[in-house]
């Protein structure tokens, strides 16, 4: 069992927010395929070193891909948004015809050399 004391701070951290850009700090664990770590400082340690928490921004890496002989250049946030609403949403590709499609163009995977349907599930059940 998870003692309360926990479960409060718990609360209050998830309640804390960067304030330049209102995004909650995160904990650990990989940023979402569109998102980068970022760190912000929120002051200073006692002993002076900075005080850094983690949030996440859009990911304004350009990444170029062939798609059907043209050259198209996007960011990984606005790929990110390609695989989820143009191909899931409007032309309602499964997520193997993605995972297909996305390693057909040669778009980098988020952490391994190709796509796999389990990254696409993944990345769908955050909309």
């Amino acid at each position: 069992m998870i003692p309360e004391a926990f479960i409060e701070e718990w609360k209050t951290n998830a309640k804390d927010r960067d304030k330049e850009t209102g995004w909650c700090f995160k904990n650990g664990g990989l940023p979402l395929y569109g998102y980068k770590r970022y760190r912000v400082e929120v002051g200073k340690k006692k002993n002076g070193d900075p005080l850094l928490k983690t949030v996440w921004v859009e990911n304004d890496e350009v990444v170029t891909c062939d798609i059907n002989g043209k050259s198209v250049s996007k960011t990984v946030s606005n790929w990110a948004r390609y695989i989820l609403i143009t191909l899931r949403l409007e032309k309602g590709m499964s997520f193997d015809s993605i995972r297909d499609h996305l390693n057909e163009i040669g778009l980098p995977a988020p952490r391994k050399k190709y796509w796999l349907d389990s990254t696409i599930c993944e990345l769908t059940k955050n909309i």
